[in-house]
């Protein structure tokens, strides 16, 4: 295979204008107060802020997350359809408001925030735009491998019709974007000026760095098909510096002005019997075992006189018995929920996968090193402890014969698994499980759904298609990038 290193060298890939108006977000005055509420269509690069700017970029890249998971977290069942034969049967979906929010709301703005942080010396604003950008191409390229990047900022000199940089390149500068980041930031990592502009980290220097090292970390194992070992010693090279607990998550927290967008969305269309999607059996079969998993009630409501909890089978909908959803009080989708972009959690489950992959385990194999099987727990309960899991079930949890198999018995699919019910509502899930080609050896009595779409001819789904904006605006590039929808991306190929 090929190494690892091949794909992780340096190289700069200068951000220039757009050549578009800066867009804001008029409620993020609900974050800030004062000034920001501006009409857009009077709003310039030379009369915004760099806290306007910071704010904006943070909300719309949560919102490209809310609405990636929107659709993915049914590829990877962890929610359903209500009705049958609906999303979760795999059906082509090309998201067109992420990629709007990605190259209209995201990274014109982060490209604006770049020079005007540099150009006033501004070292906080530098770092975190070189961060967040390389965050948003790690999103766009997760969803449809081949994505604007090296040209998207040429309108102002004529290029309408950039082409799309490959995956390879786009993963390069992701490296680069993150190296130079950090970069940026350490000279001023003990600097702890309050920031409300800063809806993540309120101005922590230090947090922003061990970010930018986890999701180094999260983009290199991302490659592990490239040359799994490279990845893995790579991957724990950047966790040394990376989260180090909960209090590190990098997540945007929702208000009662501003809702989460699971609350709106699902747990008030719930609340009038408008229902859309639900919790999947996939997951809740996992989690409603001996020992019951202590998230589950916290994550899925259920009628108070059900003895157990029942999702829906992909592409069955409620057909399958289903008595769970989301409320207002579950844990995800009550009003103030966060959406959790990068966690300490997930930073542990790399960790375990990484060591146990340096071990030399695969996918059959069992067995890690104390330090693995140390982090794979420290991952479990991380998550239940975000959740307010009570101390004494997580304790329980991780003390049954049923998990606490020892290092020398842990398989793969167990660290995977733990992950996949961590990182419930997150994109990142459906990365893991193209990445391991969706094995079963990887992920425990996982099947396709019921009434496939025949688009898929037997296969599971691989890619989103590019919207309907781009096959009319820039029809020759987005042609020549076409693939299947069952067709594996370049990061999943070995």
């Amino acid at each position: 295979m090929k190494h690892i290193n091949k794909y992780i060298k340096q190289l700069t890939a200068p951000l220039g204008a757009w050549g578009l108006v800066v867009l804001l977000l008029s409620s993020c005055n609900d974050y800030l107060g004062g000034d920001i509420n501006i009409d857009p269509s009077r709003t310039t690069e030379n009369n915004i802020s760099l806290p306007g700017l910071m704010s904006t970029v943070i909300f719309y890249t949560s919102e490209s997350h809310f609405s990636s998971t929107w659709i993915t977290s049914r590829y990877t069942q962890q929610i359903a359809d209500v009705i049958a034969d609906g999303i979760d049967v795999q059906r082509e979906q090309s998201i067109p408001t992420v990629w709007n929010n990605v190259y209209l709301n995201t990274l014109p703005n982060l490209n604006v925030m770049l020079r005007k942080a540099q150009e006033q010396n501004q070292p906080f604003y530098t770092g975190t735009a070189k961060i967040l950008t390389a965050m948003n191409l790690g999103l766009a390229t997760n969803m449809w491998e081949n994505v604007p990047y090296s040209q998207a900022d040429q309108g102002a000199t004529g290029v309408f019709r950039p082409s799309y940089d490959s995956q390879e390149q786009i993963f390069r500068n992701i490296q680069t974007l993150l190296d130079e980041g950090i970069a940026a930031l350490t000279p001023i990592a003990a600097q702890t000026t309050t920031r409300a502009d800063d809806l993540a980290y309120n101005g922590n220097v230090a947090r922003w760095i061990r970010l930018a090292w986890t999701l180094k970390a999260r983009y290199l194992m991302e490659l592990s098909r490239k040359g799994a070992p490279a990845a893995a010693n790579a991957a724990l090279t950047a966790l040394a510096n990376g989260f180090q607990s909960n209090a590190d998550d990098f997540q945007l927290v929702y208000t009662a002005r501003n809702f989460n967008p699971w609350h709106s969305n699902v747990a008030l269309a719930n609340n009038t019997g408008n229902l859309t999607i639900t919790h999947g059996a996939y997951l809740i079969n996992q989690m409603n075992g001996t020992p019951l998993d202590p998230r589950l009630p916290l994550i899925a409501a259920r009628p108070t006189t059900a003895t157990t909890w029942v999702g829906v089978t992909a592409g069955r909908g409620t057909g399958s018995g289903s008595n769970v959803s989301f409320n207002t009080t579950t844990w995800q989708s009550t009003q103030t929920a966060p959406i959790q972009l990068c966690t300490f959690a997930e930073a542990k489950f790399i960790e375990a996968e990484a060591r146990f992959i340096a071990n030399g385990g695969t996918t059959t194999s069992r067995g890690t090193t104390a330090a693995g099987y140390a982090a794979w727990q420290e991952g479990i309960r991380a998550n239940m402890t975000k959740l307010g899991a009570a101390t004494a079930s997580i304790t329980a949890y991780l003390g049954d014969a049923a998990v606490n198999v020892g290092a020398a018995n842990l398989p793969l699919s167990a660290i995977m698994m733990q992950k996949y019910r961590a990182l419930f509502l997150h994109p990142e899930v459906w990365t893991d499980m193209r990445r391991y080609a969706y094995d079963t050896n990887v992920y425990r009595n996982l099947a396709l759904p019921e009434n496939l779409s025949p688009d898929l001819q037997g296969r599971w789904i691989q890619r989103m298609s590019y919207p309907s904006s781009e096959n009319s605006r820039n029809t020759e590039v987005a042609r020549a990038n076409f693939k299947a929808i069952n067709a594996p991306m370049w990061m999943f190929s070995n």
